[in-house]
């Protein structure tokens, strides 16, 4: 049971899916910044901290195969995710945090998922309200730096080629009884037993683009996981609350039926009922997976269902929601250099809807409603 945490101790940059282009955006480039950072980024991290002399180009396949042979065995990653100092769990939604936990609270994961069924069927009452009302009171804050380009060898602006360009930055803010708290960037590693066969070790790292430093610590726990597992129940219908991207199969159109989906996802072990969006929105989206260092190029676009979706799901038993718990959503149909659930892709939450039904009964039915007619 080992988790690796970052210690934010300055603003991140986590590179969004827009270029420094200045084709794509003229003269003054902007530079988006993800709010957190995507799995394949700290499994970079770790290939490098690990490699030591082994060679690696960069792809995902050999940055997983390095972190494997050090670490002594097969591994799954989960995450990464926000963790505070007191051990409260978090994901971000855009610059939203929600908390992800076991009772419900204010600014908690149900709280969010009532305000997103809310939007999704138009309803807007005072005990909707009520209950949402706290929701946003912790966001990630962006900040932005103004830039001009500079001649690498002499550190003075370039004349001729110098660009202006707006850079963002992310940090956490979070408090926890009137109070802020340090946050930490978290992955726990499902397969290693103890913190002695971890072969990285406590100290500073550079995180993320432009070299900004965390501290990164190991810990003899996996909080994602085992708060995974407490929340599995007997129950007809389960929430699959996405904290990563989920990656799929789809059509150019980016259409799938939720038939197909399920096939994908859970082999007919389970029936997709419906599947939301962020907010109510559309749940699919495009994404690439990151930069490769060594190649110096952007890795290859994929279809997702995005971080903070929510897939309601009938029919899993318990051995597969532990199993979906300890090693994300395996998607068989996808044949690529890796299994994306193997290095932090596919890693959910899954929540009974009995626990939704307690808070918003109404509201829950008549999602169902629609779902199932």
């Amino acid at each position: 049971m080992v988790s690796i945490q970052f210690k934010v101790i300055e603003s991140l940059h986590f590179g969004g899916p827009g270029e420094f282009s200045p084709a794509a955006r003229g003269p003054a480039t902007h530079g988006r910044a993800l709010t957190i950072p995507l799995p394949s980024t700290v499994l970079g991290l770790l290939a490098n901290l690990c490699r030591e002399d082994i060679t690696s180009d960069g792809t995902l396949r050999k940055d997983y195969e390095i972190v494997r042979s050090k670490f002594g065995t097969d591994i799954f990653i989960r995450g990464p995710y926000l963790i505070s100092e007191n051990g409260r769990i978090y994901m971000t939604v855009d610059n939203l945090i929600i908390e992800l936990s076991r009772e419900d609270n204010p600014c908690s994961i149900y709280r969010y998922l009532i305000y997103t069924f809310a939007k999704m069927l138009d309803e807007d009452n005072d005990k909707i309200r009520e209950l949402t009302r706290q929701l946003f009171s912790n966001k990630v804050r962006i900040v932005k730096f103004l830039g001009v380009g500079l001649r690498r060898d002499l550190k003075i602006a370039d004349e001729e080629k110098g660009l202006l360009y707006l850079e963002e930055y992310v940090t956490y803010d979070i408090e926890e009884t009137h109070k802020k708290v340090d946050v930490y960037i978290s992955v726990d590693i499902v397969g290693i037993e103890s913190i002695e066969k971890t072969p990285v070790r406590e100290g500073p790292v550079r995180l993320g683009g432009e070299q900004r430093v965390t501290k990164m610590i190991v810990r003899e726990d996996r909080p994602l996981v085992d708060l995974c597992r407490q929340l599995i129940e007997d129950d007809d219908y389960h929430l699959l609350i996405h904290i990563t991207p989920t990656i799929i199969e789809a059509e150019k159109d980016m259409y799938i039926t939720y038939e197909e989906l399920s096939k994908q996802l859970f082999e007919n072990n389970g029936k997709i009922i419906c599947c939301i969006g962020k907010f109510g929105k559309d749940p699919l989206s495009i994404i690439n997976l990151g930069f490769n260092e060594i190649k110096k190029a952007r890795r290859p676009l994929k279809y997702v269902i995005t971080p903070g979706s929510i897939t309601i799901v009938k029919g899993l038993d318990k051995h597969m929601l532990y199993n979906i718990c300890e090693k994300g959503i395996e998607n068989k149909k996808i044949e690529d250099e890796i299994e994306y659930n193997r290095i932090g892709y596919n890693t959910v939450l899954i929540i009974p809807l009995s626990r939704l039904r307690d808070l918003a009964r109404e509201l829950t039915e008549k999602i169902m409603k629609i779902a199932e007619g």
